[in-house]
């Protein structure tokens, strides 16, 4: 059966009005005079007839040349009846397949189940299985509602997936096509946090390297850490200038002023996946390198899935930006670089082209310091790490899904095959005839007279 995804673009089909009229329309006749047709009439006529006969084939082709671009506007699809009943294995990115949960998922696919992921779109599962959590539990009730209207009657169903109280949302579904059977698998393990080091909620280790320029940029580093911890109620460690050791083990580190790149220490910090906050460097105690300006820039704040803040910041200085400064992440009203960042190795290193201090900006003098600040150093300050699931476990009883293999329901949902590339091709054969037509017609055209 044909189905029109947007049918609104056969309203297309009004250009066929133009080759019906250019074919119906008559040019002026033009009068000659002869003295006698008696001699011309037999010639002439079998001419005009092959001519109108050619130009009957040519309207043909350019109809239905329209008609094909028509259809593709269209965007027509074929779709098919379920046929006969299969057999999908799904495992969801919440499981952990081992032990007879791993047995159960390999005797399926020897049995000849079809592997697929428990997500949306159920795609086929490649070579690689699901090893860690989703940052979003699924709606594994809606998603075996949706195989079912995709699978034909008689078809089962073996869901792989931990009994979480998470992943049973909503209202238990009436399935019509599958048989479904339950395999339960413990939880994949919870992904880290962006932003954080692996080693639960404990303290934030956070080392502030000052220079003895710095000491006003230090201030205000350490007033928007201790407003951090104060608004979030995790304990935040700040240590001022440690030693090497305490360095590495940082999991941020501020370094203000200083000779450009990386100590050993932070590169250590780095290669464990810490991140590295650098200002202008020595380069803004060089009068020759600081950039008087009158700009503004954009500070933002926020972690991927929390809010967002911006706030316009007037900047009055900055330093000039290297080449391989990293990806530009702020800049100001000139498209200068203002913030940048890059990684080394699993760590992240930012670089701030001026520095933190009311006579450079007055961003430290707002609330989008501390806001960005707390969004870098605790995402979930600002809403921004992925919530926690709701671990508790389900009942089995609760896995149980009804079954009515029958019903007016059963014959399933068809699927869907496209015609795009076969009206392509049969648009491109239309109009390599239509041009070969049409050469012909000029050619014959001027020795046979006009119709």
């Amino acid at each position: 059966m044909l189905h029109l995804l947007t049918p609104l673009g056969l309203l297309s089909l009004a250009a066929l009005a133009v080759p019906v009229y250019l074919h119906l329309r008559r040019r002026p006749s033009l009068v000659v005079r002869l003295g006698s047709l008696s001699f011309l009439d037999g010639r002439i006529r079998p001419s005009l007839d092959r001519l109108r006969w050619r130009e009957r084939w040519l309207l043909a082709l350019r109809i239905l040349l329209l008609c094909c671009a028509a259809l593709l506007l269209a965007r027509p699809e074929w779709l098919r009846r379920a046929g006969s009943p299969e057999r999908w294995a799904l495992v969801s990115a919440d499981a952990e397949l081992s032990g007879p949960s791993l047995e159960r998922w390999r005797q399926a696919l020897r049995d000849g189940y079809d592997a697929r992921v428990l997500g949306p779109g159920l795609p086929r599962l490649g070579s690689r299985l699901p090893g860690s959590r989703a940052a979003e539990p699924e709606d594994v009730w809606s998603l075996l509602r949706e195989a079912d209207a995709r699978l034909a009657a008689g078809s089962s169903v073996l869901v792989f997936s931990p009994l979480r109280s998470d992943l049973l949302r909503g209202a238990r579904p009436t399935l019509v096509h599958a048989a479904v059977a339950w395999v339960q698998t413990p939880s994949a393990p919870v992904p880290a946090v962006p932003g954080q080091l692996a080693g639960g909620p404990g303290p934030v280790r956070v080392a502030v390297l000052v220079e003895a320029s710095r000491v006003a940029d230090g201030r205000a580093v350490e007033a928007a850490l201790t407003a951090v911890a104060s608004a979030c109620g995790r304990p935040v460690e700040v240590e001022v200038n440690p030693p090497p050791a305490a360095v590495a083990a940082a999991q941020w580190i501020f370094h203000l002023g200083g000779p450009p790149g990386a100590s050993p220490a932070e590169e250590a910090a780095l290669r464990r996946g810490a991140v590295l906050v650098c200002d202008a460097g020595a380069a803004a105690d060089v009068p020759s390198s600081v950039i008087a300006t009158d700009q503004f820039f954009t500070a933002r704040a926020g972690a991927p899935g929390g809010p967002a803040f911006a706030r316009r910041t007037a900047l009055w200085r900055r330093v000039g930006a290297p080449d391989d400064a990293g990806a530009v992440l702020w800049s100001d009203a000139s498209g200068q670089p203002v913030l940048s960042m890059k990684h080394v190795g699993p760590g992240r290193w930012f670089h701030y082209w001026s520095r933190f201090n009311p006579e450079w900006s007055d961003w430290t003098l707002s609330g989008a310091f501390p806001l960005w600040v707390g969004t870098l150093v605790l995402p979930e300050w600002a809403g921004g790490a992925p919530a926690r699931p709701d671990s508790r476990q389900a009942d089995p009883g609760q896995a149980g899904v009804d079954t009515v293999l029958s019903g007016p329901a059963a014959a399933g949902l068809p699927s869907a095959a496209p015609l795009e590339r076969i009206l392509w091709w049969t648009l491109l054969g239309l109009f390599g005839a239509e041009r070969c037509v049409a050469a012909a017609r000029v050619r014959r055209g001027q020795g046979e007279g006009p119709s």
